[in-house]
């Protein structure tokens, strides 16, 4: 009786919720990832840089208690899991550089998607899950009927509470309008804007000489591109602000009322015209490629 009293105080003693620690919600963060023939070079590049960059960002990210997991997708002539299961973000920190090759099945990938959005597949936890997070990254237009499986996929209530982003991975129209941008509307509203500036710019030049004459403008092309590159602008796109703009426009109206003060000939004007711009496509592309960065360290 006395050894059953003490066994019996003892299990009094034991709290069981502080002996079993709190399950922790999930987040699982999806990455499909364009592998096809046309990511091949400068694409494919730029999207193995670009997950070996956001992976590290990645840790930390959600609420205290909240195990942060990745799935990784590939698909091109059908698809594939580069992580079987999701990966805890901590343990997936080696980013595997990816080859280009095949078409681009992005119906095949909906529907592959669609069934791991499942608290049966990849969603399942011990505790409640956050809706997903789904990266989709590609370059142009599916080669395969991707219809039947995005609409499979939109049924999917995982899917449809999940936050869905969709990156475009070079200038590719197709891309774009993948990534939801209205290409006609905003290639009007691009055109139209130029025009009305150019309007305004040859009525600034009529008031000027106060007379017309076919030839005004020539070269202002190259101008404005300068203008653009001093500013901070990209030429190759994906960078660069407006005020960087005007004030690149100032930098080079300095710099030319200099070599007039100095009668320089136009010649030369066009030619400093054509280093500058040469330097920063140069300047640029040494910077995206990473080797800067890698030189500096």
């Amino acid at each position: 009786m006395r050894m059953s009293r003490q066994f019996d105080e003892n299990i009094e003693a034991i709290d069981p919720l502080e002996t079993m620690p709190p399950a922790k919600k999930s987040m699982v963060i999806f990455f499909l990832v364009d592998t096809s023939k046309s990511m091949e070079g400068s694409k494919l590049e730029s999207l193995n840089r670009v997950m070996g960059d956001i992976l590290p960002e990645l840790i930390g990210v959600g609420e205290a208690g909240t195990d942060v997991k990745v799935a990784v997708m590939s698909f091109s002539s059908g698809c594939e899991w580069i992580t079987p299961e999701p990966v805890l973000i901590e343990e997936y920190q080696r980013w595997e550089n990816l080859r280009a090759d095949g078409v681009t099945d992005l119906g095949d990938a909906c529907e592959e998607l669609c069934q791991k959005l499942s608290r049966n597949s990849f969603l399942r936890a011990p505790s409640l899950s956050y809706a997903p997070v789904i990266f989709l990254m590609t370059d142009g237009y599916p080669t395969d009927n991707y219809k039947k499986g995005f609409e499979m996929l939109k049924k999917n209530r995982w899917f449809q509470y999940g936050l869905k982003i969709a990156l475009a991975i070079g200038s590719n129209v197709d891309a774009a309008r993948l990534s939801g941008v209205d290409v006609v509307k905003t290639t009007m509203k691009a055109y139209m804007v130029s025009g009305f500036c150019s309007a305004i710019v040859g009525f600034v030049l009529c008031a000027q000489a106060g007379m017309g004459n076919m030839d005004a403008g020539n070269m202002y092309e190259m101008y404005g591109v300068a203008a653009g590159v001093i500013g901070g602008v990209s030429p190759l796109g994906g960078s660069g602000i407006l005020l960087g703009t005007f004030a690149g426009a100032g930098v080079w109206q300095t710099l030319e009322n200099g070599l007039n003060l100095i009668h320089a000939q136009v010649g030369f004007q066009r030619i400093i015209i054509g280093v500058i711009v040469v330097g920063a496509v140069l300047l640029d592309v040494v910077v995206r490629s990473g080797n800067f960065k890698k030189k500096k360290k």
